[in-house]
């Protein structure tokens, strides 16, 4: 039988050309003479995956040589992971390299990671341009590879040769065959200097096509999934899996700017085979459909497939606040668009127009966490935000009022007694008592929620201190009930002292009844399977609940929710409020929107500048955020140094009682 290490070197390197580089290294472990064999290919392939691994538009050369290399270098494109586009060139004016900002917050033109060398202006550079012949050889791949019908290829091909970069990055995206993440980076768009466009529409009329023509690239990438998605997809498209549009970058030249993405645009992002995360910045409607004055806005049309494999959507500064139906049929068409979807979530902008409720899951839904980062405008039928027995995912964001608001009222006060609805009448806010608060938020979470995992209460600083008493006592018997599996009632402690003691007397009379033994066993089992619904907390990932941080100067008292935190750490639950260590773990159920922190090209990249973010369920991803010290003057504003000394002595005290291996940090 014929070896490999048989034929000649020159046969074994045309033979490698031809196979899959990441078994390189995998062939040349095996023997020296084949690892002497592939050493060329194997530094060619080392040189392409430094250098373009991850790739950006900051300089103007950049796209050119990848296009070039599509035509006549798989290897150079086969090493492109992840893309970033930083900007947009529209004409042959802005071919230069575009102005971002240095880790010393100097102004430069230049590239930033692991660009090819640009160097100064080279918008008349012949070697930059490309020529007829490329022109023809792209515009074969777009009919071809691609699948656009003959005019779109042609009025792309125009497009570039009037110094539109859309269709360049489309290829790119399209065809890179190991291509895992696409970023595009939130730069100035029109109408955007000096502030946010109209805050309800999001986009002037007269901005609408401006917007468009600078989104050039987006337009591409869908024209491409539209044309392939009833068909064979190219590589680019099948190989991806996260798409980022708008993420944030203090390299930019206006960092605060507003950024926009049409529905339209967004849509068809969905239909990607292999997409595992989505993060829109900006998304809205146009005027028109906004405000219903177009009949044919359907949704199903625009995306009649399902996402097969999407599990994260974060939807950031959106502008989507319609009269109509509109803005409900497209948030719920997202929603509703993956048979795996776990996470979604919103972070500041608009979503109002429509009753919250309309979007929410359903009990048979896939997703596992929904939430409100920031200041997210929302309405709720006669409510904040929506009842809390509307919500059915383990981990979510619900407003403190609405569970006051439908809490039942004590007898005499309020609610069924006098004929009153709690959700209607104001009175069942003020007349539930402490006990039963927390046997109705173990009623809606904690018995219709058994595999809840994290609680994040927004506008806790709404309340009163009477109220806030209220909440700590509830919560207390909500722990209880948890740890317990059932609803804890008061004076329980005292009868299980008392069992634990019977527990002890029988089992010295159990040791000398074999029989006793045996109906034991038996009343055990019954036991079990009547709890088999109820687990006990240990059984479950770890759990967690947020409250809002208070935001009172110089506050005396160590904290509001003492005996919420101290039962908690007791229970194994963690309840975080502003006076406790801020968690940095626990993000596996927390979506993160994206930051500058991950774009690989960027000046900032790897220092000190995007190092440090923490993901606060109440505010979202922050940059340099305090996790509660107690000692910088963030904190020193809520409470005065004394009150945090005795928060932290409080805490510790909490944690001697409670034994080792509780109240760590969850993971």
């Amino acid at each position: 039988m014929a070896r490999l290490t048989d034929l000649s070197p020159e046969l074994i390197t045309q033979i490698l050309e031809f196979s899959d580089w990441l078994a390189y290294l995998q062939l040349a472990l095996s023997c020296r003479y084949l690892a002497h064999c592939s050493q060329r290919i194997m530094a060619r392939h080392r040189k392409c995956h430094d250098l373009y691994r991850a790739t950006s538009d900051i300089s103007p050369k950049t796209l050119p040589t990848l296009c070039r290399a599509l035509l006549k270098d798989p290897v150079a494109i086969s090493h492109v992971l992840a893309l970033e586009f930083w900007g947009q060139r529209v004409s042959w004016d802005d071919w230069k390299p575009f102005a971002i900002l240095l880790p010393n917050h100097s102004r430069a033109e230049g590239s930033g990671g692991t660009e090819p060398p640009g160097d100064g202006d080279i918008a008349a550079d012949e070697e930059f341009v490309l020529k007829p012949h490329e022109l023809d050889a792209l515009e074969r791949i777009m009919h071809d590879k691609i699948r656009l019908c003959v005019e779109d290829c042609k009025s792309w091909r125009q497009k570039i040769e009037e110094g539109d970069d859309g269709a360049l990055k489309g290829m790119l995206v399209a065809l890179c065959p190991n291509l895992q993440a696409v970023r595009f980076v939130k730069y100035a768009e029109p109408n955007s200097e000096g502030g946010d466009a109209d805050a309800d529409l999001g986009v002037d009329e007269e901005d609408e096509e401006l917007y468009r023509h600078h989104q050039s690239s987006l337009d591409f990438l869908v024209a491409a999934i539209s044309a392939q998605h009833e068909f064979s997809w190219s590589p680019g498209l099948s190989s991806l899996s996260r798409i980022a549009v708008g993420v944030p970058s203090r390299a930019v030249a206006s960092p605060e700017s507003t950024y926009r993405i049409f529905s339209e645009q967004a849509l068809p992002l969905f239909r990607l085979p292999n997409l595992d995360s989505l993060y829109l910045n900006g998304l809205t409607l146009t005027p028109e459909q906004l405000n219903d004055e177009v009949d044919d806005l359907d949704f199903d049309t625009l995306f009649p497939g399902s996402s097969p494999s999407l599990h994260s959507l974060v939807i950031e500064d959106a502008a989507l606040a319609g009269s109509g139906d509109a803005v409900p049929n497209l948030i719920g068409t997202m929603i509703g668009a993956s048979p795996v979807l776990r996470h979604v979530a919103f972070q500041d902008g608009r979503v109002t127009g429509f009753d919250l409720d309309r979007i929410l899951p359903g009990e048979d839904s896939t997703i596992r966490s929904l939430l409100f980062y920031g200041a997210v405008e929302v309405q709720g039928y006669r409510s904040e935000m929506y009842y809390p027995e509307e919500i059915h995912t383990p981990v979510f964001t619900v407003d403190i009022s609405d569970v006051m608001l439908c809490a039942p009222a004590t007898e005499g006060k309020g609610g069924p007694g006098n004929g009153l609805d709690p959700k209607t009448d104001a009175v069942g806010r003020w007349g539930t008592s402490r006990s039963e608060f927390g046997a109705y938020l173990w009623e809606v979470f904690g018995d219709r929620i058994p595999e809840w995992e994290a609680i994040v209460f927004v506008a806790a600083e709404r309340l009163s201190e009477e109220e806030a008493e209220m909440i700590d006592e509830g919560l207390v018997r909500f722990i209880r009930s948890v740890e317990r599996g059932r609803l804890f009632v008061e004076g329980e402690d005292e009868d299980e002292e008392e069992d634990e003691e019977d527990e002890e007397e029988d089992e010295e009379e159990d040791e000398e009844d074999e029989d006793g033994d045996d109906v034991e066993e038996v009343e055990e089992g019954v036991e079990d399977d009547a709890d088999a619904d109820n687990p006990p907390a240990s059984q479950h990932p770890p759990r967690a609940i947020y409250l809002e941080d208070i935001d009172h100067t110089s506050l005396t008292t160590p904290r509001w929710y003492a005996n919420a935190i101290r039962a908690g750490q007791l229970s194994g639950i963690q309840v975080h409020t502003r006076t406790t260590p801020a968690p940095r773990t626990h993000t596996s159920s927390f979506p993160w929107p994206a930051s500058d922190k991950e774009l690989q090209t960027s000046p900032l990249y790897g220092t000190p500048e995007v190092a440090h973010y923490l993901l606060k369920p109440h505010n979202g991803l922050v940059k340099d955020a305090c996790p509660n010290c107690g000692e910088c003057a963030t904190c020193l504003e809520v409470m005065d140094a004394a009150a945090w000394a005795r928060a932290r002595e409080e805490e510790g005290g909490a944690e001697m009682a409670m034994g080792d291996g509780k109240g760590s940090e969850l993971e």
